[in-house]
C-alpha cells in the first residue's frame, strides 16, 4: 500500500495557460476592470474590491462563422440563469438563450470493484478490462487494463483526436437495451457532469505510454429516440485539459482527484472518421454534452500512434463520480419527507437517507424495522410546480426489498393507482449499483409521492435511494464558482465579436467584462503555443491548441536556443474538424540547463500559421 499523499489534478495542457492565469487574476486584474476599481491616491487605507459574481473568459472559434464563449459565475447557492450577450460592437445587442444553473454536486456513484467488474468494461473487444480479486490499493479487489496493442485501436475519431484506446467505460445513461448491457442510470439515465468531481486510485505496471495520455471522455446522444437505431447522432468530447499520465509513472498506487471543468479550452472535440461515410458522430456544444452524458463515460488513451503502441497495464481501484443531483425529492429542490412507516420504531432507519445522493454503502441505505407485517410506506412532498418524468428506486444490498410501487397525490390524502411499480431483484450480476427499478416517459405533476414496499427478501426490507427527475422547480446551487459556456453562430468571417457573460438571480443582474474575439477571416489553421512540461533527461513535452478549420492539418514544434530555432519535431496529423483540439509532442536532444525557445507551427492547404514564441529551461 502506497503512503504517498493524494495528488490533486486541475486542468492542464494548453488550458493551464488560460484557465490558471485567469484564476490567479480573480482578485486583481479582470475583476478590478469590471468594477472600475482604481488605485487609492488619497493616502487612506484601500478597501479590497468586491469580487464580481460574473467573469467573462476566453472564446474559441467553431469553424469560420461560429464561436464558443466561456465564463465563470458565482451564484452563492441561489437559483439563477446564465446567458451571453454578444454583438458586432461593444454595445452588444444579441443574447444566447438563458440557461438555468445546474443544482449542487450531491449525487455520488462509487465503485470499489470488490465483487467484480461492476458493469465496467474495456477495449474495443470489451474484454481488456479484467477483475483482480486481490492486490488493490488496500489489498482488496481492483480492475486491470492490459493494453492490447493494435487490436485496441479505435479509429472512429481519426479525423478528430486520432486513434484512441478504451481503458475503461460504463453506460451511465439509456444507451443499449438492458438485455444487452447493464445500465447504471446515473441521474435517472441523463447524468449532468458539469463540474463533477472524480477520484480514484490508479497504478501503472510496466507502463510505457509512448506519447499517449490518460483522460476522461464523454459521449452524449443528441436524440434519445434514435439512440439505439442506425440513425443515432452522438457527440464525443475528450477532457484533454487533465491527464493522469504523471501518476502512472511511479509504479505505485496513486490517488487521482480532478474536477470536470465546463470550459471549452480544457476539452477537445473527438470528431469522426470521414472515410467511414457515417453521419453518426456530430458536433454538440460542450455545455449540452456534459449536461446530458446519456451514452457512455470513459477513461481512455488519446494520442495513440499506430506504429508505436503503448504497452503494459493500468490498474484502477475505488472510483467515485460526484455529479449534479437533480432529484426533485431533495430538500434543496423543495422536497420534504412527510412520513415513513415505522417512524415510531427506534430500530427503523431515518428515511431521509433515501434522498442523500448515495445509492448504497454504509450509512446511506434505509431499512425497516424487523419482520414487517404490512406494506412499508414512505411519503414525500414536492415543491409546487414539480413535473416528474422519470422515477428511480435503488435496492439495498443488505436488506433487499422485492415488490415496490409508487403512488402520486395532489393533496396527500387521496391516492390513485400506482404511477410506477415493479420487482427488484435480490441481487444482480453487475452489483448493487445496477440493482435498480427505473420508470421513464412519465408526465406526473403531484404534490406528494408515496413509495410503498409490499414485500422483501429478508427479515427487514430496505432501499438505497429514491429519485424523481423532471423539471418545474428552481434548484439550490453550489455556493461556489460555476464554469459556463455557450455557442453562437452566423458570425461574419474576419469580423470582431464582442461578448460578456451575464448572471441573473432574483431580479438582480451581474455582468461580466465585455471582451472581444477575432473571428477567423480565412480557413488557415488557428494555433496557440502551449506550455512546456516534463523536462527531464534531455527531453520536454510541448503543447499546443490547434484548430484545423475543417481542412487536413499537420502540426510541428520548432525549437532551439534562440528564436531562429533550428530543430523541428516530426509533423503530426491533427485532423480536419471545425473545432480546436489539444496536441502535444516530445522535444528531444536537449542540453540540461540550457534555455530553449519553441513555438507551434500548423499547416494545411489554406496556409501556414505560427504560434507565439515561448521558453523553458531543459533539465
Amino acid at each position: 500500500m502506497s503512503s504517498r499523499r493524494p495528488v490533486h489534478f486541475v486542468w492542464g495542457a494548453v488550458a493551464a495557460a488560460a484557465l490558471v492565469a485567469a484564476l490567479l487574476c480573480v482578485r486583481t486584474c479582470a475583476e478590478q476592470r469590471q468594477l472600475g476599481v482604481r488605485g487609492d491616491t488619497t493616502g487612506s487605507v484601500a478597501r479590497a474590491p468586491r469580487v464580481p459574481d460574473a467573469i467573462t473568459r476566453d472564446a474559441e472559434s467553431v469553424g469560420l462563422g461560429g464561436a464558443s464563449l466561456n465564463g465563470r459565475v458565482h451564484p452563492h447557492g441561489r437559483p439563477g440563469v446564465v446567458r451571453f450577450e454578444h454583438g458586432a460592437t461593444p454595445a452588444l445587442g444579441a443574447s444566447t438563450p438563458p440557461r438555468p444553473l445546474p443544482p449542487e454536486l450531491g449525487a455520488h456513484y462509487r465503485e470499489s470493484w470488490n465483487e467484480g467488474l461492476g458493469g465496467w468494461t474495456g477495449g474495443m473487444s470489451g474484454k481488456d478490462l479484467v477483475w483482480m480479486p486481490s492486490g488493490g490499493h488496500d489489498g482488496g479487489a481492483y480492475v486491470r487494463y492490459v493494453d492490447p496493442g493494435t487490436t485496441g485501436d479505435d479509429g472512429n475519431h481519426f479525423d478528430g483526436v486520432g486513434f484512441v484506446h478504451l481503458v475503461q467505460y460504463i453506460y451511465p445513461g439509456t444507451f443499449l437495451d438492458e438485455a444487452k448491457a447493464g445500465q447504471a442510470y446515473w441521474g435517472g439515465g441523463d447524468p449532468d457532469l458539469r463540474g463533477a468531481k472524480v477520484s480514484m486510485w490508479i497504478r501503472g505496471v510496466d507502463w510505457k505510454p509512448k506519447g499517449t495520455e490518460l483522460s476522461l471522455w464523454v459521449q452524449s446522444d443528441l436524440d434519445l429516440v434514435a439512440q439505439n437505431q442506425s440513425i443515432w447522432r452522438r457527440s464525443n468530447w475528450a477532457y484533454t485539459g487533465v491527464t493522469l499520465h504523471e501518476l502512472l509513472r511511479t509504479g505505485a498506487w496513486e490517488r487521482a482527484e480532478y474536477t470536470v471543468v465546463n470550459d471549452t479550452t480544457a476539452w477537445s472535440y473527438g470528431g469522426n472518421y470521414v472515410a467511414q461515410g457515417r453521419p453518426n458522430y456530430v458536433y454538440q456544444p460542450l455545455d449540452d454534452a456534459l449536461a446530458h452524458a446519456n451514452c457512455d463515460v470513459f477513461h481512455m488513451l488519446t494520442n495513440v500512434t499506430i506504429s508505436d503502441q503503448p504497452s503494459g497495464a493500468i490498474e484502477l481501484d475505488e472510483l467515485t463520480f460526484t455529479y449534479r443531483n437533480h432529484n426533485l425529492l431533495r430538500p434543496s429542490h423543495g422536497g420534504r419527507l412527510v412520513s415513513a412507516t415505522g417512524d415510531a420504531d427506534a430500530d427503523a432507519d431515518d428515511a431521509n437517507k433515501l434522498v442523500d445522493g448515495w445509492r448504497n454503502g454504509e450509512g446511506h441505505a434505509w431499512r425497516s424495522g424487523p419482520r414487517p407485517k404490512a406494506p412499508q410506506e414512505i411519503t414525500f412532498a414536492l415543491a409546487e410546480g414539480a413535473h416528474i418524468t422519470t422515477l428511480l428506486v435503488a435496492q439495498s444490498p443488505e436488506w433487499p426489498s422485492k415488490d415496490v410501487e409508487i403512488l402520486a397525490s395532489h393533496d396527500g390524502r387521496t391516492w390513485g393507482a400506482p404511477i410506477a411499480r415493479g420487482r427488484l431483484a435480490e441481487s444482480v450480476p453487475q452489483g448493487a449499483n445496477f440493482n435498480l427499478l427505473r420508470v421513464g416517459d412519465l408526465d406526473a405533476r403531484p404534490a406528494f409521492l408515496r413509495v410503498r414496499i409490499l414485500s422483501g427478501y429478508r427479515e427487514r426490507w430496505g432501499l438505497g435511494e429514491v429519485e424523481a427527475f423532471g423539471d418545474g422547480v428552481p434548484t439550490k446551487t453550489e455556493d461556489d464558482w460555476y464554469d459556463v459556456n455557450a455557442d453562437v453562430s452566423g458570425l461574419t468571417p474576419g469580423s470582431t465579436l464582442f461578448y460578456r457573460v451575464v448572471l441573473e438571480q432574483d431580479g438582480a443582474t451581474e455582468y461580466g467584462e465585455v471582451r472581444s474575439f477575432a473571428v477567423p477571416a480565412t480557413p488557415r489553421p488557428q494555433v496557440t503555443t502551449g506550455p512546456a512540461s516534463r523536462m527531464a533527461a534531455g527531453t520536454a513535452k510541448a503543447e499546443a491548441r490547434v484548430h484545423p478549420m475543417g481542412l487536413e492539418t499537420q502540426l510541428a514544434f520548432e525549437y532551439g536556443p534562440d528564436t531562429s530555432y533550428g530543430q523541428t519535431t516530426d509533423p503530426v496529423r491533427v485532423g480536419l474538424q471545425q473545432t480546436p483540439r489539444h496536441v502535444a509532442a516530445t522535444l528531444v536532444d536537449l542540453t540540461p540547463g540550457q534555455p530553449y525557445h519553441y513555438r507551434a507551427v500548423a499547416s494545411s492547404p489554406a496556409g501556414v500559421t505560427y504560434g507565439h514564441d515561448a521558453t523553458f529551461v531543459a533539465r
